[in-house]
């Protein structure tokens, strides 16, 4: 080939996007004596590439091969067919489809579901005839290296990826390492992707330089907030065989007082010799035959640029060790042997029991819904049936089965909404108080955070002031409707232990009587950093009703000893402290007014309900700190019985108008807590944005139904 054409070609490969691909022609399969089921089975993917599922992983499933007609599989992803591709039969039976990871917020795994159902529709992979003709091969294919971590957590990203693998402020360089088994003399193509977190008073205030094994490929200047995509051209020869280093480095020259970067991935994309020692590679192409050296080893084709649309490739030439076949424009292909497939993460058959569709199984329906892993759910019995003896009907409804039965497998909380709005539609009783059960953080992937801390999760919101933070408050709205109508409530545990001890809290609090005098004692603790506060205290004092005692306590600015008070004022009893204040994760005040591990030492025999009008406390998808609501919720000896928190920072006006409304259904009309909470709501549901993120960021952690006593 002549070398410019060559350099031409490899210019136009390296600038390639995903395209369409070519219409499938449905493969035979070997006859199926009798017919058996197979139910779903979940197969979880990963990664990227070609999946084989082979006869005895089936087998493992105790599903009888024999007996099953092979022409009525069916996969799907998300309820779309996918391309299956059915080859050998019995022992020597395997289904290969082509598999990535999940383009979810939630998991990094992909559900497809393998069945024979007669609803659900075979789609057999197509074959493309790829005869390779009398045209001269190429002397190359595109592979591309993706370095890419998720390491640091920005929640004020407003649009795209909050994990990125590093942060590049002014001054500083990072280098990243990576090795090329082969590679020829043609320019390589080199990408990064960035997030700027700052502006400034200067234009551009973004300067990046970025080298590939000390030539400069990038030198760019930009300005503002957002995505910035930096691309260049590496010259023939700055890409080695072996070991490569990637150095970014931030001049910090643009004037601006701060600059700063975060990382989020770097391509290259690079020539590749044809001479293949891997078990499996992606290589783009441009429509010429591509010859590959492969060796005595058989190799197969599958044609992989439009998703949902796979085709393995018919008519490929295999002799003399050298694999050829004619490609498409703006295809990618994935040539893979024995050794190079992929195999699923997990196999595992659907949750269909309890059938949460089954109206026979729930005929009244159920006013008081317990939703979590199974293992959270036992310990929440006596409470259930506490509740069942004060009239609610309460129905325990494990989480794997609403994944599986309304939402394809997938762990994302938009299936209990899902399942809420089937239950609203089709239920005599309509739920009315809805308990979650289970912890949850913003790393739901499991980046940093550990399996435990992700136990049921959280929708997440973008707030004014704090960017990306969770909410529960879509949990109150069913699928099919548009206002809150559910009590929300939850219990972040991580442990069936930490809900046993919440129940027994629940279980004493309710058998417990007033005080002796009836009067209820409510303690308000404002910040003295700001007068605001202390008012704001005494605005929330006045809401109380005939029968409330209100004791305030407002240290001054600077103050030491402040927790040594609250935790006095707690232990001698209290139906509800409020504080009113600045506060952050895991504290009241900037002067450290009251801590979370204080909170874990309390031993008040009353349990009160803690209601802070602050930020952050409620902040318990952290996946390494602990929450000041947690820690109330979990002291074993003392703490709260249920806590009112935010997850984000909001104004102290914007708290109000969430604050009065639900003081005054909580006292004044004697309304549960998840009841009280709603009502709020739903007031001022259609308020302005800051008062949108108090909606939606103060969370009620522990039981909607409780009342305070």
């Amino acid at each position: 080939m002549n070398p410019i054409r060559s350099i031409l070609t490899l210019l136009v490969v390296l600038g390639l996007f995903l395209t369409a691909c070519a219409e499938a022609v449905p493969a035979s399969a070997p006859e199926a004596a009798g017919q058996a089921e197979i139910s779903p089975l979940k197969i979880l993917v990963a990664k990227r590439g070609m999946v084989e599922i082979t006869a005895q992983d089936l087998k493992a499933h105790k599903i009888n091969l024999d007996r099953v007609d092979l022409t009525r599989l069916s996969l799907t992803l998300r309820g779309e067919p996918q391309p299956l591709w059915v080859t050998g039969n019995g022992s020597s039976l395997r289904l290969v489809f082509f598999g990535s990871p999940a383009d979810s917020l939630y998991t990094n795994q992909n559900v497809y579901i393998l069945q024979t159902d007669p609803k659900a529709q075979a789609l057999p992979m197509e074959e493309i005839a790829a005869a390779p003709g009398s045209a001269v091969a190429s002397e190359f294919f595109t592979e591309t290296v993706r370095i890419e971590e998720n390491l640091v957590y920005s929640p004020l990203v407003e649009e795209g990826e909050h994990w990125f693998i590093a942060n590049l402020p002014a001054g500083q360089s990072k280098a990243f390492t990576f090795k090329v088994e082969k590679t020829l003399p043609f320019p390589s193509i080199l990408r990064l992707q960035v997030w700027s977190s700052t502006t400034a008073n200067v234009d551009p205030n973004h300067h990046l330089r970025v080298k590939l094994n000390d030539q400069v490929v990038i030198d760019e200047l930009w300005g503002g907030i957002g995505n910035r995509l930096l691309k260049g051209i590496a010259p023939a020869g700055a890409l080695v065989a072996g070991e490569n280093t990637i150095l970014i480095e931030a001049p910090g020259d643009t004037g601006a007082v701060v600059d700063t970067n975060f990382l989020n991935w770097v391509e290259v994309d690079y020539a590749h010799t044809p001479d293949l020692a891997l078990p499996a590679i992606e290589a783009a192409a441009v429509g010429e035959v591509l010859s590959i050296k492969t060796g005595s080893q058989p190799y197969e084709v599958f044609d992989v640029s439009q998703p949902g649309k796979t085709a393995r490739l018919a008519q490929v030439s295999m002799s003399g060790g050298e694999l050829v076949f004619q490609t498409q424009p703006g295809s990618r292909y994935w040539v893979v042997r024995e050794g190079g497939y992929l195999k699923p993460e997990a196999i595992q058959p659907a949750v269909l029991e309890p059938d949460l569709r089954n109206l026979a199984e729930q005929p009244e329906g159920a006013d008081y819904l317990a939703v979590g892993p199974e293992q959270l759910l036992k310990p929440l019995a006596p409470l259930l049936a506490l509740r069942q003896e004060q009239g609610l009907r309460p129905a325990s409804i494990p989480l794997q089965a609403v994944y599986d039965q309304f939402n394809a497998g997938f762990p994302e909380p938009d299936a209990i909404r899902k399942y809420l709005g089937y239950a609203s539609q089709n239920w005599q009783m309509k739920p009315r108080y809805l308990l979650l059960v289970g912890d949850a953080t913003y790393d739901p992937r499991g980046y940093l955070a550990a399996a435990e801390a992700n136990q049921l999760p959280i929708f997440f919101v973008s707030s004014i002031f704090g960017g990306q933070t969770g909410s529960d408050i879509l949990f109150a709205v069913p699928e099919i409707e548009i206002l809150p109508t559910l009590a929300v409530g939850r219990l972040p545990a991580q442990q069936p232990e930490q809900v046993s001890l919440y129940v027994d809290k629940v279980l004493r609090y309710e058998k417990s009587t007033s005080e002796a005098a009836g009067e209820k004692i409510v303690i308000t603790v404002s910040d003295g950093q700001d007068p605001s506060f202390k008012q704001d205290a005494q605005d929330f004092v006045s809401l109380l009703p005939a029968g409330y005692t209100a004791t305030s306590y407002d240290p001054a600015n600077g103050e030491t000893g402040a927790a040594k008070v609250i935790q006095d004022y707690l232990e001698k009893g209290a139906a509800m402290i409020a504080y009113f204040g600045h506060g952050s994760v895991n504290m009241w005040g900037k002067d450290r007014l009251f801590l979370a591990e204080e909170a874990r030492q309390l031993k008040n025999t009353q349990l009160p309900v803690v209601v802070t009008m602050t930020c952050l406390n409620g902040f318990f998808i952290h996946p390494k700190v602990e929450s000041l609501a947690e820690a109330l919720l979990w002291a074993p000896d003392g703490g709260a019985v249920a806590v009112l928190a935010p997850t984000s920072l909001t104004t102290a006006y914007a708290q109000a108008e969430l604050r009065r409304p639900f003081i005054e259904a909580l006292l004044g009309q004697n309304q549960s807590l998840g009841e009280a909470l709603l009502l709020a709501q739903q007031k001022s549901y259609e308020g302005g944005s800051e008062l949108n993120d108090v909606q939606e960021t103060f969370l009620l952690f522990g039981d909607p139904a409780l009342h305070l006593k």
